[in-house]
């Protein structure tokens, strides 16, 4: 799958280039940065949702303690009225 969505992308590159091509010409990438590009970007797709389950997975374990997110502010409830200015 990861193969054929390489291939994918590259007739999608060479499909804009064409259409593009008149504004401007600049020289085109080497072909395996071309081969790379769709591998990353699923690579960082990846890494984002396991950084938002880790996140969710710590979130999950506070089990009604109250999370506090910056000095003296607590998610889910205001600051103490004698703080407040």
């Amino acid at each position: 799958m990861l193969f054929f969505s390489s291939i994918a992308f590259g007739v999608l590159e060479s499909a804009m280039s064409v259409i593009f091509s008149h504004r401007f010409r600049n020289p085109r990438r080497h072909f395996l940065l071309s081969a790379i590009i769709p591998y990353i970007y699923i690579f960082l797709i990846g890494l984002g949702i396991l950084l938002v389950s880790f996140i969710a997975g710590a979130i999950e374990t506070h089990n009604g303690r109250p999370l506090v997110v910056l000095d003296g502010v607590s998610a889910g409830r205001a600051l103490p009225s004698s703080r407040c200015i």
